[in-house]
């Protein structure tokens, strides 16, 4: 299938050329070819049918689209030339569900399928990209056991179109298809080639759930050009190369990549037991961006199961240190004469002085009574955390153990209160170590403490 004239999506140049030259490509190697081109929801429905009806002779069966994809609700969709998709649910009535290809494989797991796809991968429809959320651009995994699906870009990726009257990704293919080599090749050539003329921008991706080995379109020493009229190839499947077991084990999310091919989705906590081929392999897991995040070269052996265990350590950040520990102290006298302290500026205050100077400031009553408390000032809000380790702080632990402010504070000796300064995202751990009680005539009762703050 090819589309290339589209009604109420932009034009796309070459898909029409990509199919007719894909058509040519399968029938040199002894396919029977369905092929449709700007083809209507009406015309891509009755080809489906047909290549249904033929899956079931077959030995092997090669899917082709190019044109425009999409996803909409977790639902991938091809696109025909005459749909104009208002809404994202007009996707389900007028579009072509992936699924439905899909779907047409699932009795036939013993057959070699493979579905591949040239489409952007993007939505073509302006008046519905801010409806579309950002995890949904671009296919999602669809459910391929027996199946090898390989697309032309990654998720979100623009397929180019090419320089000529091909595509970029199908210009690559059908070279490689031509050749003597596995399927598993043909598609990880194509993408290196792609890759490269594309500098980068394109990043053909394979899902590759199949469970044979030494699959060869093409046997070696068949030339390139010899005449169609001859017999068609016969599958070369060797079923006889030893194996192994891989166990494996992740504890985190990616993209489990065997020798630069796609097989699966991988969640925390999964399990994955699966055969390889006797011999090197690499084996690695991507994130959604494509970025290695872990790798591992492991030689199979015949009958072993090789454990592996996907674990990848996040550094964390350094923490940082408070400074040498400052020492204050706030004063009970009444009135002009009752002290306070600045933790900014790390000096004490008198009652008289502007507030803008202050941090906390003995409250004082009209009794002279003392109250063993301190008022906020400049909208520093202070939390007691007793369990919080003031030996060895740092400004991250403050930060975390910092949950509420209070205008004022009553304190006993050893408590250890976490103040969040002016309102800023700074932090100072102060440690009560004296509180001091006199007569009321001698007016001189105080709070003393410690406190650790970082240095600017």
């Amino acid at each position: 299938m090819g589309n290339s004239n589209y009604k109420f999506a932009s034009l796309l140049k070459n898909p029409k050329n990509d199919a007719e030259l894909m058509k040519t490509t399968l029938q040199n190697l002894g396919f029977e070819v369905i092929c449709v081109t700007d083809a209507t929801r009406e015309t891509m429905l009755n080809a489906i049918k047909q290549f249904r009806e033929k899956i079931k002779d077959a030995q092997v069966t090669f899917f082709y689209y190019a044109g425009h994809g999409m996803q909409a609700k977790g639902i991938n969709y091809l696109i025909p030339v005459d749909v104009n998709l208002e809404t994202i649910d007009d996707a389900e009535l007028y579009a072509v569900a992936l699924g439905t290809i899909i779907k047409s494989f699932q009795d036939y797991n013993d057959k070699m399928n493979i579905v591949v796809l040239d489409a952007c991968r993007n939505n073509p429809f302006r008046n519905l990209e801010h409806k579309i959320r950002a995890d949904e651009r671009g296919f999602k995994a669809e459910s391929t056991s027996g199946i090898l699906v390989a697309f032309a870009a990654n998720q979100g990726e623009y397929a180019s179109d090419g320089t000529g009257k091909n595509g970029l990704y199908t210009q690559y293919l059908v070279q490689e298809l031509q050749k003597s080599q596995r399927i598993e090749d043909v598609f990880t050539h194509t993408r290196v080639n792609v890759r490269k003329a594309s500098e980068g921008k394109q990043n053909p991706q394979v899902w590759l759930e199949i469970d044979k080995t030494g699959f060869y379109l093409k046997k070696t020493g068949q030339n390139d050009n010899e005449n169609n009229n001859s017999e068609p190839e016969k599958i070369v499947i060797n079923k006889t190369k030893a194996k192994g077991k891989v166990f494996l084990t992740t504890e985190t999310t990616g993209i489990l990549f065997v020798d630069d091919v796609k097989r699966d989705n991988l969640a925390q906590g999964d399990e994955l037991n699966f055969d390889l081929t006797i011999g090197k392999h690499i084996i690695e897991v991507r994130d959604n961006s494509g970025k290695t995040i872990w790798k591992q070269k492991c030689e199979i052996a015949k009958n072993s199961t090789t454990n592996l265990l996907v674990k990848v350590e996040i550094e964390k950040p350094k923490e940082t240190e408070f400074t040498e520990s400052v020492t204050g102290i706030i004063y009970n006298w009444y009135s002009a004469n009752a002290w306070a302290w600045d933790l900014v500026n790390n000096r004490s205050r008198r009652s008289a002085d502007a507030d803008g100077d202050k941090d906390m400031a003995n409250p004082g009553t009209t009794d002279w009574s003392f109250k063993k408390e301190w008022y906020s000032k400049n909208g520093t809000l202070f939390v007691k955390n007793n369990s919080f380790n003031y030996n060895n702080p740092t400004v991250e632990a403050a930060a975390a153990a910092f949950s509420g402010g209070s205008t004022s504070i009553s304190v006993s000796q050893g408590d250890i209160i976490i103040a969040k300064l002016r309102g800023q995202d700074e932090f100072v751990v102060i440690k009560i170590t004296e509180i001091r009680e006199t007569s009321i005539e001698n007016n001189d009762d105080y709070i003393k403490f410690e406190y650790k703050k970082r240095q600017k």
